[in-house]
Parts: structure tokens; C-alpha cells; sequence
């Protein structure tokens, strides 16, 4: 009965869908939306490693101006400062058995290498050999931690 009208709102139709989908219709375009930047990629894994040494395996109470050198090193420079903090177990106590110069040491950026002695402390106790164990509590930094734990012994006389 209405031909004309039934063709013309298919028409309308078909033009709504088509500009509804992006496909233009209806005398105008639209361009596609731009497509999302890619993710910058993840940062490199670091390959920097600090680790702790002791240069000496034992002191002796009775000679303190002989102490031990403890140090941290780093494989390769860092370009920003890292830094070390120490925790100190075993039967020697820190402050009384023996004095750490820093539990916190910081490689300078562009170094390698940072250190602190390790200083018996004379007193008048037959005590016998005591122990300190030295590992790195935390860094700063993108660094990894090597898993070494060095040891001194302080020999008492």
C-alpha cells in the first residue's frame, strides 16, 4: 500500500547501520580511529650484582688497630649511587665484641667498590672464638643481591 514509504525508511535503515559501524553512509565519512600506541618495552633485567667480602677470615681482640676491611662490590659501574645496608648475626656482638665503622655503605655512581672496617673491641672476658656473619639486609637501586654471607672470626687472648 505505501511502497514508497517501505523503501525509503529501508533505506534510512541501512544508512543508520552503515554510519553505526563506521562504513560512512549518508552523505559523510569518518575516518577510522587512530590505533593505540604499542606498550614501550620492559626495562632490560638488571645485570648488576653487589656482593660482600671480607678480606680477612679471623682478628685477634688484643690488636685492634688491625681490623678487618668489609666491602661491597659491584660487577659492573652503576650510574646511579647504591646503597648497602649490613645486618650482623652471630655469637660475636656488634658493640660489644667488636664495632662495625658503618652497617650502611653507599658505591658512588660510576664506582665499583665501597668498604668499612670490621674493629675487635679489647676487653678483660676469657670469652673464646666468636663468630660475625655479615648480609646484605637491602640495596638501593636496580641491583641483584648475591647470596653470600661472609664470616670473621674474632679470636679472643
Amino acid at each position: 500500500m505505501f511502497p514508497c514509504k517501505t523503501q525509503a525508511l529501508a533505506g534510512l535503515l541501512i544508512a543508520a547501520a552503515m554510519v553505526a559501524a563506521g562504513c560512512g553512509g549518508g552523505g559523510s565519512s569518518r575516518a577510522p580511529a587512530p590505533a593505540p600506541a604499542p606498550a614501550p618495552p620492559p626495562p632490560p633485567p638488571t645485570n648488576i650484582t653487589v656482593t660482600p667480602e671480607i678480606d680477612k677470615t679471623e682478628i685477634r681482640e688484643s690488636e685492634p688497630e688491625l681490623p678487618a676491611t668489609l666491602s661491597v662490590s659491584l660487577n659492573e659501574a652503576a650510574d646511579a649511587d647504591i646503597t648497602v645496608t649490613f645486618a650482623a648475626t652471630g655469637t660475636a656482638i656488634l658493640g660489644e665484641d667488636y664495632d662495625l665503622g658503618a652497617r650502611e655503605l653507599t658505591i658512588a655512581a660510576g664506582e665499583t667498590r665501597a668498604s668499612t672496617t670490621i674493629t675487635p673491641i679489647p676487653d678483660s672476658e676469657v670469652e673464646g672464638p666468636e663468630e660475625a656473619t655479615f648480609t646484605i639486609e637491602s640495596a638501593t637501586g636496580d641491583v641483584a643481591i648475591a647470596e653470600i654471607a661472609p664470616s670473621i672470626t674474632i679470636l679472643d687472648e
